[in-house]
């Protein structure tokens, strides 16, 4: 089994003023609390959900730098943004195995299944290791061109 922690999480409103505010304190405490806890990698995901993706990379390189200040337990790059993972894992610490939380595989109408197909080889040959999150069920339906209704 491996233990993600997962409390420096800009949906979290402390962590989300602390990622705008650059409260170090805050992101620190979380990381020592959660490696001391016995989490095996320390997530990282500062999507507040304002300002531009240059500012997110900006606050993901200053979160993963203040995590690594307190713990050398390796990183879980968390956000649907590519830049802001390739980012992240640049100033991740060498040596260490880190990897990403998470990439989701959407199907929708307009991506054929071999494009998905060569987008997943691609990232997997170029990436760490990967959380892949399944399709939504919707995405599936219209692809396979089933009726949108619940399952049971």
């Amino acid at each position: 089994m491996i233990v993600i922690g997962e409390l420096i999480n800009a949906t979290r409103k402390k962590v989300r003023e602390a990622v705008i505010n650059h409260d170090e304190e805050v992101i620190k405490n979380r990381a020592a609390a959660q490696a001391e806890a016995g989490a095996d990698y320390i997530d990282v995901n500062v999507g507040t959900g304002k300002g531009e993706t240059k500012e997110e990379i900006e606050n993901m390189k200053w979160a993963v730098n203040a995590v690594q200040q307190v713990t050398d337990k390796p990183i879980s790059v968390d956000s649907p943004d590519n830049e802001v993972i390739r980012a992240g894992l640049e100033v991740c610490a060498q040596g260490k195995k880190h990897f990403v939380n998470s990439v989701t595989a959407a199907i929708s109408t307009s991506v054929e299944p071999s494009s998905l197909t060569r987008t997943m080889r691609k990232w997997v040959k170029e990436s760490p290791p990967t959380i892949l999150l399944e399709a939504s069920t919707l995405a599936v339906k219209r692809r396979t061109n089933e009726p949108d209704t619940e399952e049971p």
